[in-house]
């Protein structure tokens, strides 16, 4: 009789607890999630100020649908501002055209970049500043919006008595992959930060969504603005980081059914998009980044590969392993509105992941530098703000 295998039924059994650990996490998340649809609309036409502001760079494409969709809002006092970052291409005219047919809509052209600063943070900075609105909505250029989607989130934030509301959009993707690795980056974001901990003022936890940001002026100016982290690649986690430095109350939401974004058109965009601020996500620190790249393949990517190399009983608990890591995926999946199918890719997406972060921190530091959006930013000036 062949001597028990010890080692591979240790690492199996190691794979299926860690599953099993993380499969009870995501199931919590499942039924704790809050949902913007589920808020009764605000009624009435004496609602707070809010002003949108939107931060657009070479987003000829997508800005006009999504600008249409805030014209659009069920919102009586509704402004937005947007502010056109040294586009290249169409933007600032697709943008002037709509202002043209609608007074609520104000544009701000940019044409340099001051020292110290990032593109889209600057941007963004000034059209707060613009901004008349009791309420601020930070936003990307490319997010489509429900006509009832802002009555629903000042009704949260006005009977709640927050400060900051963060809403995950509903994530469309085209291609199987792309979908299954939005799939892994809802549950590995999900795994990063636990959401309810937001809510709790004692806890330094916090989650920012660059999509949907809506924060009260007053906390925001407490906060001290896009100013306090000029050089964060990641400027929604930084604001939500500075908010709740200041005290400010906050909750996040998911949007499925009331915004929606096409995060990236393809897989290579978001490998390339990603490489801008991944770094900043692990404090531009590469142990602690490669460190993530060991975790994601011993545990992500092992139970998958094990089954077919290893004798039993452990080829039987790596299977097992495998299969909770897939339910689980596709449970996350669907919290950003995708199919439950996109977790039976999980071990590719998991690799991809491994790539990205990778890649994300090695291209930085050869170069010194990171490239966004045509604009390069020194390292060693990144990592100089904290956030």
């Amino acid at each position: 009789m062949p001597p028990f295998p010890a080692l591979p039924t240790a690492l199996a059994a190691l794979a299926l607890a860690g599953a099993l650990a993380t499969l009870g996490y995501i199931a919590a998340l499942a039924l704790r999630l809050r949902f913007l649809r589920d808020e009764a609309p605000a009624a009435g036409d004496r609602l707070p100020a809010l002003t949108v502001v939107i931060a657009a760079r070479d987003e000829e494409q997508a800005i006009a649908h999504a600008v249409r969709s805030l014209l659009a809002q069920d919102y009586p006092a509704l402004s937005i501002v947007a502010v056109d970052d040294r586009s290249t291409d169409r933007t600032g005219a697709i943008l002037d055209g709509l202002a043209a047919r609608d007074p609520r809509l104000r544009v701000v052209h940019l044409t340099e970049l001051p020292p110290g600063w990032l593109g889209k943070t600057h941007a963004l900075g000034v059209g707060a500043s613009r901004a008349p609105g009791e309420w601020l909505l930070f936003t990307d250029g490319d997010v489509v919006f429900e006509p009832q989607a802002l009555r629903r989130a000042v009704a949260r934030v006005e009977r709640t008595r927050l400060d900051h509301l963060a809403v995950v959009p509903e994530i469309h993707a085209r291609g199987v992959l792309l979908r299954a690795t939005v799939a892994a980056f809802a549950f590995y974001f999900a795994l990063a930060i636990p959401p309810w901990r937001v809510r709790s003022r004692r806890r330094p936890d916090a989650i920012g969504i660059g999509a949907f940001n809506l924060v009260r002026a007053a906390a925001y100016r407490a906060a001290g603005g896009h100013a306090a982290f000029p050089l964060r690649p990641d400027d929604d986690l930084a604001l939500a980081r500075a908010l709740k430095r200041a005290g400010a109350r906050a909750e996040v939401l998911s949007g499925r059914g009331e915004l929606a974004v096409e995060w990236y058109p393809g897989l290579r965009a978001l490998v390339n998009g990603l490489q801008k601020n991944i770094f900043s996500g692990f404090d531009f620190r590469a142990g602690r980044a490669l460190g993530s790249v060991a975790a994601i393949l011993a545990g992500h990517v092992l139970p998958f590969v094990a089954p077919f190399v290893t004798p039993s009983p452990a080829r039987w608990i790596f299977a097992a392993a495998a299969l909770l890591l897939v339910l689980q995926v596709g449970l996350a999946g669907r919290g950003a509105g995708l199919p439950w199918s996109t977790g039976l890719l999980f071990p590719l997406a998991a690799l991809t992941w491994a790539y990205i972060v990778v890649r994300g921190t090695v291209v930085p530091l050869a170069r010194g530098e990171i490239e966004w959006r045509g604009t390069r930013y020194a390292l060693r000036e990144l990592r100089r703000d904290r956030g």
